[in-house]
């Protein structure tokens, strides 16, 4: 029993590979040089904290649509320390992400601690999945890093906590500051919803709260949207919005050019998450909970994120397997292969 408790423990000793992997990317690969939208973006921070003028309004005013906000501010705390050096936002990326593994292996240990520690190598490899060295090479991408970090905080506090204000409170903080992140409040409060839910808050004083500072949080969203798109019909085309959905599900397991395999791998995905909720659901109910909101959050920035792109191109376009949806998908494999090997213990 022994022997194989140590194998055990040196077998999610493994966890540690990707991550140092995502740091020998940043640290040999990467320049320090600024790249797209830190040219108008955090460098206008580091030459504000160099002179003396940083004011709030900059820190969330929003760039081609998104504030950036959890960049601007580490650039506006590390600069005066290090002159505007842009690997330390590479790194907090990864830091961000061996948050986010630690709260998921939490988790997953909550429910059986022996799982945890043989499914922590996985987990590990599907959070720093190396099609997302892109993402850790570049600063300012570490505000989806943050984002995802915030919907694991979401689900923890609710999950952990008793029922009670300060839970939710402490909830509506996480996804005040997820939402200024990225800007993203229009689907980004309907994660925490599932979650109290799920969780078994009923009482409708704690929903009236969170779908008013949801409204405010909306509110705040479309008044800084530098471009707002038309309306336009998804029943004009609903196959072609499911495709760009599942393009993006299948993006951590997909490279560009191979959209196809995206849309295929999105869907057995899909189809593999159904049949593994419907039998979780039934045998333990509460074991699905924190998975169904990971799921539903990427289900969620799929659909948002698929809007977009068939409104701009139209057709079935690679952009869908960019390295930088990559991240907001995760959490989906990561709640699918709990789930699966739940109902394999099970």
């Amino acid at each position: 029993m022994l022997k194989h408790a140590r194998l055990l423990m040196l077998w999610s000793t493994l966890a540690l590979l990707p991550i140092l992997n995502a740091v020998f990317i940043v640290l040999e690969r990467s320049a320090n040089r600024l790249y797209s939208e830190e040219w108008f973006d955090s460098s206008l921070v580091a030459i504000a904290v160099h002179d003396g003028t940083l004011t709030l309004q900059q820190l969330l005013t929003p760039q081609n649509d998104y504030p950036h906000f959890t960049t601007k501010l580490f650039v506006a705390l590390h600069t005066p320390l290090t002159r505007y050096d842009l690997r330390l936002d590479m790194l907090l990326g990864v830091a961000l992400s061996a948050a986010t593994l630690l709260i998921v292996v939490y988790l997953v240990g909550r429910q059986d601690r022996g799982m945890a520690l043989l499914l922590a190598p996985l987990l590990s490899a599907l959070i720093f999945t190396p099609r997302q060295a892109v993402n850790w090479m570049t600063g300012f991408q570490n505000v989806y890093f943050a984002f995802v970090l915030c919907v694991a905080l979401i689900v923890l506090v609710i999950e952990v906590l008793p029922i009670s204000w300060r839970a939710l409170w402490l909830a509506a903080l996480l996804t005040s500051f997820g939402a200024l992140a990225l800007g993203v409040a229009p689907f980004y409060w309907l994660s925490g919803l599932m979650a109290l839910w799920l969780r078994g808050y009923r009482r409708w004083h704690y929903y009236a709260v969170w779908l008013a500072l949801s409204a405010l949080l909306t509110a705040h969203f479309l008044s800084r949207l530098v471009t707002l798109p038309d309306s336009i019909s998804i029943l004009s085309r609903p196959d072609m919005f499911a495709y760009h959905a599942l393009a993006f599900l299948g993006a951590p397991l997909a490279h560009r050019p191979q959209m196809i395999l995206g849309i295929a791998l999105g869907l057995f995905g899909v189809v593999l998450f159904a049949l593994n909720a419907l039998l979780l659901w039934r045998w333990r109910a509460e074991w699905l909970r924190v998975w169904a909101v990971l799921a539903f959050f990427s289900a969620l920035s799929a659909l948002i994120t698929a809007y977009g792109r068939w409104y701009v191109f139209d057709v079935l376009s690679e952009p869908l397997l960019s390295e930088r949806y990559v991240t907001n998908a995760v959490p989906f494999w990561i709640a699918l292969v709990v789930i699966s090997l739940s109902n394999l213990l099970l």
